[in-house]
């Protein structure tokens, strides 16, 4: 009941989903944080208090994005919607992934330190190539206006 009522707080705040689309994303969620290789933690925060821990899409569910782990990481809460509302971006730089936030966001005390930061956790392939999409498609629309 509690994991019910913390998933209808997340689709309020993120949007609605379609029903059918509830089952798929708490699988996801269980994929996500079950997968050895974030090992229970932030993959920019390094934080491992697994209650503050979400998965979160690359590519948005609702924008077809799949329930995958190569689509996924796992995030503390606030930064995963910073990154959802793209306040948030992980920039791919060559090898590296790092941490890019807005002047003010970045000078607020939680996230002081946080912007230029590499990503120090293990990103697949996938997960790379999810975010040079998104970032793609980020700047894209920015152009468009």
């Amino acid at each position: 009941a509690a994991e019910q009522a913390a998933l209808l707080k997340k689709q309020r705040r993120l949007g609605v989903m379609a029903v059918d689309d509830v089952c798929n994303v708490t699988a996801f969620c269980s994929t996500i944080e079950d997968e050895a290789h974030f090992k229970e933690r932030c993959v920019i925060s390094g934080t491992g208090i697994v209650s503050l821990l979400e998965a979160a899409h690359i590519r948005p569910h609702a924008r077809g994005g799949s329930s995958t782990v190569d689509n996924g990481l796992l995030l503390r809460a606030d930064l995963h919607t910073l990154f959802d509302l793209g306040m948030l971006t992980l920039e791919v730089q060559g090898a590296e992934i790092v941490v890019a936030l807005p002047p003010d966001v970045r000078c607020e005390s939680p996230y002081q330190g946080l912007h230029g930061r590499k990503v120090t956790a293990p990103i697949t392939r996938g997960q790379r190539l999810a975010l040079l999409e998104r970032n793609r498609l980020r700047a894209a629309s920015m152009t468009r206006g």
